[in-house]
C-alpha cells in the first residue's frame, strides 16, 4: 500500500463522514420543521376551543336557563 492510497482512503473516509453528517443535519432541520409545524397546529386548536369555551361560559352568564335544558337523558339522577 503507498502513500497516495492511504491518503486516499483518508480523503475517502472523510468524504463519507462530510455527507453522513449534511445528511443528518438535513433529517434533523426537517424534524424539527414538521414538529414545529405539528405544535403549532395543535396550539391553534387548543386557542379555538378555549375561545369557545369562554363564549359558552359568558352565554350561560348572561342566561343561566337556557344552558342545561332538559333533554330527557339526565345522568344525575
Amino acid at each position: 500500500m503507498t502513500w497516495l492510497s492511504v491518503i486516499a482512503a483518508v480523503i475517502g473516509l472523510l468524504r463519507s463522514l462530510i455527507v453522513y453528517l449534511h445528511d443528518r443535519k438535513t433529517i434533523d432541520a426537517a424534524t424539527a420543521e414538521s414538529l414545529l409545524k405539528s405544535n403549532s397546529e395543535a396550539l391553534d386548536a387548543i386557542d379555538k376551543a378555549n375561545k369557545a369555551r369562554e363564549r359558552v361560559r359568558a352565554d350561560a352568564e348572561r342566561n343561566p336557563a337556557g344552558v342545561m335544558s332538559d333533554d330527557g337523558f339526565k345522568r344525575d339522577d
